[in-house]
């Protein structure tokens, strides 16, 4: 691939933005031909539900899903009205903490993530490798449901 693919989608800041969103992500990886978004629709997931619970209520504004692929990555780009920096906390494990797990997930799952503050608002970005989206899964098993591949190793 010598081009390099573009996509933006925005959203009212509602929680029904987060399947909208998965569902978008879904459908971009697939005309795109990555076969193996499971990381990618987790990841839209945990950052537009950050974008929604800490930015506010509808009436704020949208977030906005902005996708760009090239030959070796996929960059997505989550923006909202937002200028408060998500915080990563020290122990996403504490069984006490009812939330604050979702930036240790994206971190797990792409290569490399930030912040960048804007005139209003902020981006928070991530970055995949193009070839862990586009390893296929193994075929389910008889009486197992298909899901993401097992990373452990």
């Amino acid at each position: 691939m010598s081009h390099v693919l573009h996509h933006r989608a925005r959203y009212q800041l509602h929680l029904s933005a987060v399947k909208t969103a998965r569902r978008g992500a879904r459908d971009l990886a697939q005309d795109w031909g990555l076969d193996n978004p499971y990381d990618l629709l987790l990841t839209v997931s945990e950052l537009v539900g950050n974008a929604v619970q800490h930015a506010g209520t509808p009436d704020r504004g949208q977030v906005t899903v902005a996708y760009t692929l090239s030959a070796r990555r996929l960059r997505v780009e989550v923006r909202d009205p937002s200028d408060e920096a998500p915080v990563q906390h020290e122990d996403p494990a504490d069984p006490e903490r009812e939330h604050g797990r979702g930036l240790a997930i994206v971190d797990a799952l792409t290569r490399r993530w930030g912040v960048e503050p804007q005139v209003i608002g902020k981006i928070v970005w991530v970055e995949f490798c193009i070839t862990d989206l586009r390893t296929s899964p193994p075929p389910p098993r008889a009486g197992h449901l298909s899901g993401p591949p097992d990373r452990r190793g």
